[in-house]
């Protein structure tokens, strides 16, 4: 999932900094909503395997508005996800 994160990172920054032709942008367009798909797949399996739902969903609210997929008005806000797994990283992960 950190490698993912990264990646999004990357492909923003990408999008951001590069003159891109339209094949370029599809490709990292769908490479995007690819990487979206599996922290969407990831995040409703976490819910569901939480016990306290409402606690998780007001520990995860950045990862849940990182999912919406508002194109890229709310890609930013995949950088929470970022934050978050350098900080379970730190502490140490337990599921």
């Amino acid at each position: 999932m950190a490698s993912l994160a990264i990646l999004v990172v990357f492909i923003l920054y990408l999008e951001l900094t590069t003159p891109l032709t339209k094949s370029q942008t599809e490709l990292l367009s769908y490479i995007d909503f690819s990487i979206l798909i599996i922290f969407t797949v990831d995040y409703i399996y976490r819910f569901i395997r939480a016990e306290k739902k409402w606690a998780f969903l007001k520990s995860n609210i950045f990862n849940l508005i990182a999912i919406i997929p508002f194109d890229k008005a709310f890609r930013i806000a995949r950088l929470a996800r970022l934050g978050r797994l350098i900080r379970l990283t730190a502490t140490g992960w337990k599921p």
